[in-house]
């Protein structure tokens, strides 16, 4: 946990301040996400977290699609448009 801090933290110092510096952690189920985000969350001072378990399409929109069921399980995880919409353009704003 100690090497990726320092790596996170000498990104952050040498990123533009005029951008969001957006960290994305993911990973299955009891992975143990929540965990290192709050291990982390003392890199800046301005952290922010985002939970985006509400972006997930519901399970009849992504299975039973005729593709295969690794492309169902991870390209239609998400609600992208929305994620975009709702999220990341307003983050990109300010």
């Amino acid at each position: 946990m100690e090497t990726l801090k320092e790596m996170l933290r000498r990104e952050y110092v040498k990123h533009a301040s005029d951008r969001p510096f957006i960290v994305a952690i993911d990973g299955l189920s009891g992975s143990g996400k929540t965990t290192m985000v709050e291990q982390l969350r003392d890199l800046a001072n301005d952290v922010m977290v985002f939970h985006i378990d509400d972006f997930i399409v519901e399970r009849f929109k992504r299975y039973g699609t005729g593709e295969s069921e690794a492309m169902e399980y991870y390209a239609r995880q998400w609600d992208v448009d929305l994620l975009v919409e709702t999220l990341f353009k307003p983050l990109q704003e300010g």
